[in-house]
């Protein structure tokens, strides 16, 4: 695999060699300013993590890891989405189809009318992409919650058995707070709730039907590296058919 900062440098540079102005819109505000974003979001979550060095978070540590996470997998996805959004402006993979109606659906890199249009084009692109299809439908629900329902959510410890007393008084004291009339009390009763616990460097999707619990770095760096592996191969379509036209 290529590494990230030669993709992110090579996409930079393509968006001269588009000819239509809203694949270039997509690509330069779209895909090149998820692809930094994802690079350092991914950066941020490794520091504070290996900084803490399995001690608890500060409050404002923790919202910074959850605003990482969400951003990782919201980003993620949005620059699989823009890649596929170029390649409609620039090439019609589904003839007609906009983002005014309803067939703005099928535009996805893994959408199977996208890739059936996308045959008639360059089959061997469509050949890499399925390799990669079990990776984005795992990938896929961590969009959801994020995006749409509750977040992404890694917590300040996990809390056993012998903190369940000190929890139980923390969040009283918290609950018996009020930020308005005294936010110096509150702010004390948060940290000292988030205290409670051992840190583990785990995230937790909630659903109506199960909450999942994932180790963090490991799953980010499980996702990042095929990340930059789509996008790399798909780089290598638009140079091949960009040339071609």
């Amino acid at each position: 695999m290529r590494r990230d900062i030669y993709v992110i440098g090579d996409y930079q540079s393509l968006v001269s060699k588009l000819s239509d102005e809203r694949a270039c819109k997509y690509l330069f505000y779209g895909f090149n300013m998820r692809a930094l974003q994802i690079k350092e979001t991914k950066f941020q979550l490794s520091q504070t993590i290996e900084k803490a060095g399995g001690n608890n978070l500060s409050p404002y540590d923790i919202c910074q890891v959850n605003i990482f996470l969400n951003a990782f997998y919201l980003n993620m996805l949005g620059a699989l989405d823009n890649l596929a959004w170029i390649m409609q402006h620039e090439f019609s993979i589904i003839d007609g189809a906009n983002e005014s109606d309803k067939s703005r659906n099928c535009i996805g890199l893994f959408h199977k009318k996208f890739q059936d249009g996308l045959k008639r084009i360059d089959g061997e692109t469509v050949d890499l992409l399925i390799k990669y299809h079990q990776w984005f439908s795992e990938l896929k629900k961590f969009r959801d919650p994020a995006a749409h329902r509750m977040p992404l959510y890694c917590p300040p410890g996990l809390v056993t058995s012998q903190h369940q007393d000190q929890y139980n008084a923390a969040a009283d004291k918290l609950l018996a707070q009020n930020y308005m009339k005294d936010p110096s009390s509150y702010m004390g009763a948060q940290y000292e709730l988030s205290m409670v616990g051992i840190f583990q460097p785990v995230f937790i999707t909630f659903s109506e039907f199960d909450d999942m619990l994932y180790p963090l770095l490991r799953t980010i760096e499980s996702d990042y590296h095929p990340f930059w592996e789509v996008t790399d191969c798909m780089l290598g379509f638009f140079y091949k058919n960009l040339t071609s036209q």
